[in-house]
């Protein structure tokens, strides 16, 4: 088989603070790209250019012993984006996500495929590519919205059997989420707020907020072993509409 060839390469584990990474090539050998950001991210939802050759797939997981830090669902894909380069791959589609759970992994999980597209190459060593991200941290509504809107939401997998509230930085409930479900409030008052999730939270989250612009903030509720506590993390518009996507589609199996 000439110039070709099929490299399986079992589990590279990257063990301690990082993620567990597991890289499968295939096809022709390809010449590595010089950096893992210009690799372009795609998510489930998004079409591969055509002419793009699979080269491969990584995933990334939980090595049992990741710090909670170095696994959200961006460290992951720039986890992801690390190893596609080194394969030679400037394509990351996203294929399959499993989020964190309070009674099992506090990690992102997520399978990919990696692709080469030699046009979308030549782009970048001219330096005319446009690589696709999808880190957008506020989605526009639209000249007529007067208002702004946040919407929390809690992943599917937290078992916490209570329900978490949010509270703003004047001490108002502004939400109530279980698990499994989302909630989006509307507001007016634009600029800086602060917003926590339970008294548990301790940690403060800030939100810079302006008119006519949506933004989503996850509740994740962490166990360590000897305590259980939320954190709210604003979250990119399009991994928090796939994740909101999941937690409807969960929602509406249970009702089969």
């Amino acid at each position: 088989m000439k110039n070709l060839y099929f490299l399986f390469v079992s589990s590279l584990l990257l063990i301690g603070c990082g993620t567990a990474v597991s890289v499968k090539r295939a096809g022709a050998k390809q010449t590595p790209i010089a950096k893992a950001q210009e690799v372009s991210v795609y998510l489930m939802k998004d079409s591969i250019p055509k002419g793009s050759i699979f080269i491969g797939s990584v995933n990334v997981g939980d090595s049992g012993l990741t710090n909670v830090y170095a696994c959200d669902y961006q460290s992951v894909l720039v986890d992801a984006q690390v190893q596609a380069a080194k394969m030679g791959g400037n394509m990351l589609q996203v294929t399959e996500v499993k989020m964190p759970t309070t009674f099992g992994s506090n990690c992102y999980r997520i399978k990919t495929n990696v692709y080469r597209n030699e046009n979308l190459v030549a782009q970048q060593v001219n330096g005319d590519s446009k690589r696709v991200d999808h880190f957008s941290n506020k989605r526009y509504l639209g000249d007529n919205v007067d208002c702004a809107y946040i919407t929390f939401y809690r992943g599917k997998g937290s078992y916490s059997a209570d329900s978490e509230k949010v509270f703003d930085g004047m001490g108002n409930d502004v939400a109530t989420i279980k698990s499994n479900d989302y909630y989006s409030y509307q507001i007016k008052d634009y600029g800086m707020h602060r917003y926590i999730a339970d008294t548990r939270g301790r940690v403060w989250t800030e939100l810079q907020v302006e008119k006519g612009y949506e933004y989503f903030m996850r509740i994740k509720v962490q166990n360590t072993g000897t305590s259980i506590f939320t954190r709210l993390a604003i979250m990119p518009v399009d991994i928090a509409e796939q994740e909101i996507e999941i937690i409807k589609e969960y929602n509406r199996s249970k009702k089969k």
